[in-house]
């Protein structure tokens, strides 16, 4: 049996993928039905009631299903947010490109910059009180495997929470639009799931299907939305639901295990010092030379998506909230022999 520790795509639940081949495979198949019929409308309301209950998200804050993943979100929170003046936390790769791409649009100052320390965030200001249109932070950085530290903000704070959604608790009270790619913890690729509040200071006479109110109006059917993307989405967070009370006790012991063998070990090492994340995993062997050869050794055992991001290089598992503690000790075991017998 293989396991997917890859960052995303990730790992799938089997109940879930069957549930959904079975709705491909129906007569009518959910690949035929309207987004407008009402067996999808009564679909796309009970995925948005679970998400709220799973995930603790107030009242105040609508869900929208929207085309393109996270890095349109990059595009369309400046779009929609940017008046005056935005600040960027930039924390790794992602955190860099959505200020890229909103400075395009106006004026964007950068607050942090860890660039040239990726996996170090030990200087990560506490505190944020000048006044900006919103202040934009990624919760966690996958490529390099840390967890940006929580900070005191009087704007409106944007949030990228593409890898954790689902893996630690996400307080959205502090938050005035949260967004996360699917493909993370909650399906496939090409969806972004998109908390907004009602109360913030939109701008006016943009495109319909970049503004959030229009698609807050329109129940994210501006267009057609991604069908299959949100019914799986559905299929997953009901799945999660039925384990909420020990979900993030689950996730926070799956990245502790890995975390105190990798610590120990004489042969590998974790890349961040401190600030890590629960979802990415990111390490080393002493020894680089070996790396290619216990990449091979890791597909021959089973072990799919160890390898680093193409950018940072190195190791990489990725402990998406459907890789079980099981499969996490059986990653340990071959390290473990790995390092006793060598390469």
């Amino acid at each position: 049996m293989r396991t997917c520790f890859g960052a995303g795509p990730s790992k799938q639940n089997q109940k879930c993928l069957d549930d959904l081949v079975k709705m491909i495979l129906d007569d009518p198949s959910i690949l035929e039905m309207s987004h407008r019929s009402e067996e999808f409308l009564k679909r796309i309301t009970k995925t948005k009631t679970i998400l709220k209950e799973l995930l603790d998200v107030p009242n105040d804050m609508d869900i929208l299903f929207l085309s393109g993943g996270a890095s349109y979100q990059f595009l369309m929170c400046a779009v929609n947010l940017l008046h005056h003046k935005a600040g960027y936390l930039i924390t790794g790769l992602f955190s860099k490109i959505a200020y890229e791409t909103a400075q395009k649009l106006g004026n964007c100052e950068i607050l942090y910059d860890n660039t040239n320390h990726p996996y170090d965030l030990s200087d990560f200001p506490n505190e944020i009180k000048k006044d900006y249109d919103y202040v934009y932070v990624c919760l966690n950085n996958s490529i390099y495997g840390t967890r940006t530290p929580d900070f005191i903000c009087d704007c409106p704070v944007v949030a990228d929470a593409s890898s954790i959604l689902g893996i630690e608790p996400i307080d959205f009270k502090k938050y005035s639009l949260v967004f996360a790619s699917a493909q993370k913890n909650f399906g496939m690729s090409g969806m972004s799931l998109v908390f907004v509040k009602r109360n913030l200071k939109f701008k006016e006479n943009i495109v319909p299907l970049m503004s959030y109110p229009k698609q807050i109006d329109a129940n994210s059917m501006l267009n057609t939305p991604p069908i299959l993307s949100i019914v799986m989405c559905g299929l997953c967070a009901e799945e999660l639901l039925k384990k909420k009370q020990t979900l993030y006790e689950e996730n926070k012991a799956k990245a502790e295990l890995l975390y105190s063998f990798l610590d120990q070990s004489d042969c590998f090492e974790v890349l961040a010092p401190m600030h890590r994340s629960m979802m990415n995993v990111c390490f080393k062997i002493k020894n680089a030379l070996d790396e290619s050869h216990l990449l091979e050794q890791l597909n021959h055992a089973g072990f799919d998506g160890i390898k680093g991001h193409r950018l940072a290089g190195y190791l990489r598992a990725s402990l998406n909230v459907f890789v079980s503690l099981d499969e996490v000790n059986r990653l340990i075991e071959f390290l473990e022999k790995i390092e006793k017998t060598g390469f």
